[in-house]
């Protein structure tokens, strides 16, 4: 009788999933009518809970998709998104403004997911990360209950511990008075916190970084700019002098390629890929600063903000030449088809 239990088991799970392999026949076909397609297509499927925050992760999956348009035009990129809040005509409204990337409605869709809530820190007071992990999986499965694509990517992003930048600031100003300026704090050096809020969680934690800068007395010094447009972005790019980021450990980091394409002299943490990849030398000579500490990061930004003007202008251009050969959206297409992804389809 000890086969019994095992045998049931399997018969559950085989009935199962002849039942999902149905479902999911009919879910492709709506799916596919909906976007006014006739014949079947490939269906490439986004895992991204939260591919409206307008970050640098999010523009990786749009440039991503927007690639895989111009290419591909048998394929379908559908997202697993847990912005229920927006609408498919809102979130590509919002790539546009934000990335300047348009995209062909007719080739791209979303599947909305109810549970990204159960992700996110706030739901799991004790046990944060062991509830996350385990969310995340019961996450992945009402995704792939919903729509079976051809094959599945996942994109995860992870906006940067902006209060060590704080600290990192706070110590620039208290050890070096004069890039303050005494009759006016919007003359001198400013910090420009400028990203995506994604929740309630996000939101909170920029009231907990303006709490900080109030109690570190730099807050006259710091701008928090939430959820702007492209257009602005790239407007703070065209006059800042350093881009930070104080991420340790950080997987890439597409916000400091970014930096580095405007002529914006990094000064990022010494680990994972700004140290390896993206923040070395050029020419035999340094494209950028690292550090680990806020004190670290402190006499990193002094030393930038003492070059001289020629040598300034010379660290800005090696940044940019590296960025530009070695990460620009070409690049980057061609890195995506060498990984030969289109192997996996059926």
């Amino acid at each position: 009788m000890y086969w019994l239990i095992p045998f049931l088991a399997w018969l559950a799970i085989r009935l199962y999933g002849r039942k999902l392999r149905k479902h999911n026949k009919e879910h492709r076909k709506h799916l596919l009518a909906g976007l006014g397609h006739q014949e079947d297509k490939t269906i490439l499927g986004f895992f991204h809970p939260y591919c409206n925050a307008g970050g640098g992760g999010e523009r990786v999956l749009w440039t991503a998709i927007a690639h895989i348009q111009r290419t591909r035009a048998n394929v379908i990129s559908v997202v697993y998104s847990g912005d229920t809040d927006a609408t498919k005509q809102e979130i590509l409204a919002k790539v546009k403004s934000r990335f300047n990337i348009e995209l062909d409605e007719s080739h791209v869709d979303f599947v909305f997911l109810d549970s990204r809530h159960l992700v996110e820190d706030s739901a799991w007071p004790r046990f944060t990360l062991l509830g996350q992990s385990l969310a995340s999986i019961w996450l992945a499965w009402e995704a792939l209950t919903k729509l079976v694509p051809d094959l599945y990517i996942a994109l995860l992003s992870f906006e940067k511990d902006h209060p060590a930048q704080l600290h990192a600031f706070q110590k620039l100003l208290d050890e070096n008075p004069q890039f303050k300026s005494d009759d006016n704090p919007r003359n001198g050096v400013r910090l420009v916190l400028i990203g995506g809020s994604r929740n309630d969680g996000d939101r909170d934690r920029v009231t907990q970084l303006r709490g900080l800068a109030g109690e570190l007395g730099v807050e006259p010094y710091v701008d928090f700019i939430v959820n702007a447009p492209y257009a602005t972005v790239l407007e703070w790019l065209s006059k800042a002098s350093i881009g930070l980021s104080t991420m340790q450990d950080e997987h890439f980091g597409i916000n400091i390629v970014e930096y580095m394409a405007a002529g914006v002299i990094p000064v990022t943490h010494a680990s994972g890929g700004p140290l390896k990849d993206i923040v070395v030398p050029v020419d035999g000579k340094p494209s950028g600063f690292h550090a680990r500490t806020p004190a670290e990061f402190a006499d990193a930004l002094k030393k930038v903000l003492s070059l001289s003007g020629e040598e300034e202008l010379e660290m800005r251009r090696r940044a940019r030449q590296w960025a530009v050969q070695r990460f620009s959206e070409e690049e980057f297409e061609k890195g995506w088809d060498s990984c030969k992804w289109d192997r996996y389809l059926p």
